[in-house]
């Protein structure tokens, strides 16, 4: 079985290149909606937040998503930290449903991981693809967002930079044209790894 990580900034495309690949009979998931289904189902993962961030993130046991952000997102520390603590949950879990796909005999799986390589989960995968795509594009494609403009710089200041996240890629995507562009893209890279694994004997 075929495991594919895609990763990138925010606003560059990689919810776009998953559902690409989905269309093109890959199983899909994305790590971000993961985590935040952990964040209100897994107890042990909720005590711990409570523990470093206080008892106010959860009230009447209920994700404060607001309050989480604004104290995650307020320095590079505590992004780190709250990434220490979700993440090997997320991986696990990811881990869990890799197995299953296996199991299932699914040829190839995607998935999309915005902090993949700062979980340093890059091992897990076959292969790594980094969507990139110039700052100003990526702020025009999330404007509509509910995130205001500083919260957004904010999260790109303390992501790794994508001329980082490049040197692990097996493949990149530069995302600065049209949705067109980008699936030609996602479909060249799913012809080029079912070539490289023989895909149809398989």
């Amino acid at each position: 079985m075929i495991k594919l990580g895609i990763t990138g900034g925010i606003g560059s495309g990689k919810s776009t290149a998953l559902k690409i690949f989905k269309k093109l009979n890959a199983i899909t998931f994305d790590a971000d909606i993961i985590a935040k289904d952990l964040l209100i189902t897994n107890k042990n993962l909720i005590k711990s937040i409570q523990k470093e961030f206080g008892n106010e993130i959860y009230k009447s046991d209920k994700l404060n998503k607001n309050l989480l952000a604004k104290i995650a997102f307020s320095s590079a520390k505590t992004q780190n930290k709250l990434n220490e603590l979700i993440h090997p949950y997320v991986r696990k879990f990811l881990l869990n449903e890799f197995e299953k796909c296996k199991n299932q005999n699914f040829k190839m799986v995607v998935v999309e991981a915005s902090m993949l390589l700062e979980a340093n989960i890059q091992n897990d995968f076959d292969y790594i693809l980094v969507v990139t795509a110039d700052k100003e594009k990526r702020l025009k494609r999330i404007k509509n967002r509910k995130i205001d403009l500083d919260s957004i710089e904010q999260r790109m200041k303390y992501q790794m930079s994508e001329k980082d996240k490049i040197k692990y890629a097996n493949f990149v995507i530069h995302n600065n044209k049209s949705i067109q562009n980008i699936e030609t893209q996602c479909k060249n890279i799913w012809l080029k790894i079912k070539e490289e694994q023989n895909y149809e004997k398989n």
